[in-house]
């Protein structure tokens, strides 16, 4: 297996587990933000790779190590972000229920006289 795809899809996985440590809103679980990190982080190494910035000739240094750590994480933490607020709305319409993040749920109380 190559080592770049290995940097990719473990920063993957850290970078959707940190942004949903970081933002409790997008978080769906340990194990959702490990799986949708890892895919995030692939497909940031890809298109790092078609662009020409993500190190694709395979190489070793340090420079393209970095570029494909910054990549995944960065990657990982995006996809978290897209696919949680589809998630939840999605089951929020399924199940009826509103979500607080999504809609404003708070209630105002008037004063009756």
């Amino acid at each position: 297996m190559d080592l770049g795809l290995i940097i990719q899809l473990v920063s993957g996985a850290v970078g959707g587990n940190v942004a949903g440590s970081l933002i409790k809103k997008l978080s769906l679980g340990t194990a959702l933000n490990f799986v949708i990190g890892i895919l995030g982080g692939r497909l940031s190494g890809q298109l790092l790779g078609i662009l020409g910035m993500g190190g694709a000739a395979g190489g070793i240094d340090i420079a393209s190590i970095i570029a494909q750590v910054a990549g995944g994480g960065v990657g990982g933490g995006i996809l978290l972000a897209i696919i949680s607020p589809v998630k939840m709305r999605w089951l929020s319409h399924s199940i009826n229920i509103k979500q607080p993040y999504l809609y404003d749920t708070r209630v105002r109380l008037q004063k009756t006289s």
